[in-house]
């Protein structure tokens, strides 16, 4: 033990190493609190994104009926002959 203290000098106490972790776990928890609220803010910065872009593209609606068509071509079956 006393050549490792004379390689590297003097080696932490507990009492340093447990506050070292402390301040490594505030650490950690404040990015985490970061990180949920940055993606709170990009989630809504999406939803801002979607609307912006519907409103600049905005998509035209046919009404149903416009979108039926009767067709009066011969339409061909499985077994190849014309029926109408």
């Amino acid at each position: 033990m006393n050549h490792e203290k004379e390689k590297h000098g003097n080696l932490p106490t507990t009492k340093e190493r447990n506050r070292e972790i402390e301040k490594t776990k505030q650490q950690i928890s404040k990015y985490k609190e970061m990180l949920k609220e940055t993606r709170s803010e990009l989630s809504q910065l999406e939803i801002l994104y979607e609307n912006l872009y519907d409103m600049a593209h905005p998509i035209e609606y046919v009404a149903e009926e416009e979108v039926e068509e009767e067709y009066d071509e011969p339409v061909r079956t499985r077994n190849r002959e014309w029926e109408r």
